[in-house]
């Protein structure tokens, strides 16, 4: 990354050292990109549980393909929230199956 960098300057008569600390701060930027997107996936599914909740109430025998449309996420990732929600379970086949919703305040 840094010989490009060279060139750049090189070529642009800008100071090499202005390019290396640009490439520096970039760098530093994309260090703490894993720690944001890790909060915003957890929020994320945290808010997603309350919709597909209040669609399968609706609708017990909704598809995922369906909850997927309905909510504006893909099909995996409403299969992954359902899987790792103790809140919904899944009775019965795929096909003629329906769901339900477990209600924690009883337990």
């Amino acid at each position: 990354m840094i010989l490009p960098n060279l060139i750049y300057a090189f070529e642009s008569k800008k100071s090499i050292a202005d390019t290396l600390n640009v490439h520096e701060k970039s760098l530093n930027v994309h260090e703490k990109l894993p720690d944001v997107h890790e909060n915003v996936h957890e929020k994320s599914s945290q808010d997603i549980i309350p919709a597909i909740i209040d669609a399968i109430k609706i609708n017990p025998k909704i598809s995922l393909d369906e909850l997927a449309e309905l909510i504006g996420k893909s099909k995996r990732t409403i299969q992954r929230i359902i899987k790792n929600s103790e809140q919904i379970k899944r009775i019965g086949p795929d096909k003629g199956g329906h769901w339900e919703i477990i209600d924690k305040t009883f337990r």
